[in-house]
């Protein structure tokens, strides 16, 4: 067993996952992702009302910790643009939580490779 996993009891993938639903303006941009599937930055933006500075850093935590998935759609005048889901993961943690704190049924969604 790893360090870190004698200490907190949980393996580290969980422990990323734990840490991207940690706070206020990251659960905002995830109910958002939810509700609307596939956003660019801008939509989000707006949608949230979080400053860009931070939903930068809010939507890099995200990613890093594989709750949001960020890809690239098109490429318009030397600017691609960035657009941002819920993973295959995020949307399972969701629904799972959702399932155990409001008794909703878990609408399964399956791993592609």
């Amino acid at each position: 067993m790893a360090m870190n996993e004698e200490v907190t009891g949980f393996h580290e993938d969980l422990q990323s996952i734990i840490k991207g639903l940690d706070h206020p303006n990251r659960q905002e941009i995830i109910k958002t992702l939810r509700k609307n599937n596939r956003m660019s930055f801008s939509e989000i933006e707006k949608e949230t009302h979080i400053k860009s500075s931070l939903l930068a850093n809010h939507l890099s935590n995200l990613v890093e910790n594989l709750i949001v998935d960020r890809f690239y759609d098109h490429i318009s005048e030397k600017n691609a643009y960035s657009y941002y889901e819920l993973t295959v993961v995020g949307k399972r943690i969701i629904s799972a939580l959702e399932a155990v704190f409001y008794g909703e049924v878990i609408k399964e969604t399956p791993i592609v490779s």
